[in-house]
């Protein structure tokens, strides 16, 4: 039932945005970075491999969840969102299949690592690849059951660990060495300062922007998907969430990004949706 959630999908753009912005030229760290033997870029290579993983591999994530302990309103919460009642002990009966296909994942990780590379791509620093697939070990290690944890517990190095999953030293060396990674540089970043929700909202929306024509609109595609500048639209996610469409004018469209003006409480926003996982539809008439 679980599917990729809407934010693992929409930080992809997010990232690329961030990268954009704030390039390695200028002296910041980059998610692409150079081969250590070509000091080539695998950026699309990269970019798929990402979505690939978190699209087979998040699903099952979630099913090691303690669904028989989480609270109703949870449920029915994410029972909207996925489109569908959960039935927990459903749920928990895909959690062996689900062990399975996660052994299968650790097993295809060991051989791309086999070769004694440092980082996924081979790469002088971890890159979106790295991160992709660690993200989703971690957290199962911090919300799944236990025999899921287990699977991705970096304290399988040790011996006995080794003995209960064979085969799996070097998909575990390399999530502690990404782990330590960013513990390394988020030591380094300031404390996030706490800002209260109306707050945010005034700061977003006085905040400027960039020009529409950063992601311009790209008529051939648009044409494709029948629409025209300035038409009003609605996006959804192709998944989950696909009953709680954000609806607005859209002002800003390419191969990568659909770009929505929606007027908020607080002012005028504007909102980009990735093209790859997300659908975008003419907006339905307000019900009388």
């Amino acid at each position: 039932m679980a599917s990729p959630a809407p934010s693992v999908i929409i930080y992809r753009l997010i990232a690329s945005v961030l990268e954009r912005r704030f390039p390695s030229s200028d002296g910041y760290g980059t998610i692409f970075p150079p081969s250590k033997h070509t000091n080539s870029t695998n950026t699309g290579a990269i970019k798929i491999f990402a979505k690939s993983y978190e699209a087979n591999v998040f699903p099952i994530a979630a099913n090691f969840l303690r669904w028989d302990t989480l609270p109703k309103s949870f449920l029915q919460d994410r029972s909207l969102l996925f489109g569908a009642p959960i039935d927990a002990k459903m749920m928990g009966s895909l959690q062996g299949k689900s062990l399975t296909t996660l052994s299968s994942q650790l097993a295809l990780l060991e051989e791309q690592l086999n070769d004694g590379r440092e980082w996924l791509f081979d790469s002088k620093l971890p890159s979106l690849a790295d991160i992709s697939v660690h993200f989703i070990l971690t957290w199962v290690k911090k919300v799944g059951v236990r025999p899921a944890k287990t699977l991705a517990d970096a304290e399988l190095s040790s011996p006995a660990g080794m003995r209960a999953l064979p085969g799996a030293q070097l998909g575990i060396q390399w999530l502690d060495r990404v782990s330590s990674h960013l513990k390394g540089l988020q030591s380094k970043q300031p404390a996030p300062q706490v800002i209260k929700g109306d707050d945010a909202a005034e700061l977003i929306t006085s905040a400027s922007h960039e020009p529409y024509d950063v992601v311009g609109f790209d008529a051939q595609e648009a044409n494709r998907l029948g629409f025209k500048l300035y038409d009003r639209v609605q996006v959804a996610p192709d998944d989950t969430g696909k009953n709680f469409p954000t609806v607005g004018k859209l002002i800003g469209l390419n191969k990568e990004q659909v770009v929505i003006e929606v007027q908020g409480s607080k002012g005028l926003l504007r909102c980009h949706f990735p093209q790859i996982a997300f659908t975008v539809t003419a907006a339905r008439p307000h019900k009388l």
